[in-house]
């Protein structure tokens, strides 16, 4: 809890409050005609609900790269 009011407040991230994800592989399914979804083959783990921001930090691709 304590962390979800730091960063609330506009205080930097610690990054030992930082998790990093092993890739997941993403398959694109077209589920309208047109209009793509992007599933993964693990599930996500649950996100902090910040006031100002959403709880993913960044992401990345294969290679490092922010997407």
């Amino acid at each position: 809890m304590l962390i979800k009011q730091d960063i609330d407040k506009g205080r930097d991230i610690n990054e030992l409050y930082l998790t990093t994800i092993e890739p997941i592989h993403l398959d694109r399914e077209e589920t309208v005609p047109g209009y793509f979804t992007y599933v993964g083959d693990k599930e996500l783990p649950k996100l902090i609900d910040f006031n100002y921001r959403p709880g993913v930090i960044n992401v990345r691709d294969m290679f490092g790269n922010m997407i």
